[in-house]
């Protein structure tokens, strides 16, 4: 099987090829330190595999992702980059690639990867599987949060919106001609359904969910 190494620091380029060619005795793994260097190389070679960084002098690993999509769409991709952040993962993820790593990670994701991508399977390191799942489950909660701000009736949602000016339950109840005791087991049910107890906490919700600024 044929690899290109994309990336345009030389020592890390050189260890990685190393690392295949002397540890998974991959024979054919080849360098190259740029889009277009990448580009020759995927023409004249027909590697199975390009392993590339998204930061490459004068273009982008992400152009080179575009251009193996469109002229080589059998070619596996597997971005091995810096970049952490979950907007990369996606756009690279969407324009083609079918496994995304850290640099800091190491060799045993990289030849995770590379088994998983090569099968035709998708791979996420665990820096970027955690970030994912994280951000997962906060969407979650907060999908869940405003559920709960939906869920309460009417008039709870009224006097939700009352507690968070800071004005007391006997305010409350005559600016809306209830008792005060009414008022405060409407705030009971609120706390409960919001999964809150006490001002404090409604306040921290609120903020959280976009209801303070």
């Amino acid at each position: 099987m044929r690899i290109l190494v994309v990336d345009d620091h030389a020592m890390f380029r050189e260890g990685v090829l190393d690392f295949l060619q002397k540890e998974l005795f991959i024979s054919q793994a080849i360098g190259a330190a740029s889009v277009e260097e990448a580009r020759n190389v995927v023409t004249a070679e027909e590697p199975a595999l390009v392993v590339t960084d998204l930061s490459l002098p004068e273009s982008s690993g992400k152009e080179l992702i575009i251009w193996l999509r469109e002229t080589h769409p059998d070619v596996a991709i597997l971005v091995m980059t810096m970049h952490d952040e979950l907007s990369s993962l996606r756009e690279a993820i969407e324009l083609g690639a079918r496994g995304y790593i850290t640099k800091s990670s190491g060799y045993y994701e990289l030849v995770q990867a590379i088994h998983r991508i090569t099968r035709g399977d998708y791979y996420l390191d665990q820096v970027m599987l955690t970030k994912l799942l994280q951000q997962i489950g906060r969407a979650e909660i907060a999908g869940s949060n405003k559920s709960a701000v939906e869920d309460l009736t009417a008039r709870e949602r009224e006097i939700f919106e009352l507690l968070l000016t800071e004005e007391s339950a006997a305010a409350i109840g005559e600016k809306l001609y209830i008792s005060e005791k009414t008022v405060e087991n409407h705030r009971t049910n609120i706390y409960r359904k919001l999964g809150v107890h006490d001002r404090l906490s409604l306040f921290r919700f609120a903020r959280e969910q976009g209801f303070l600024q």
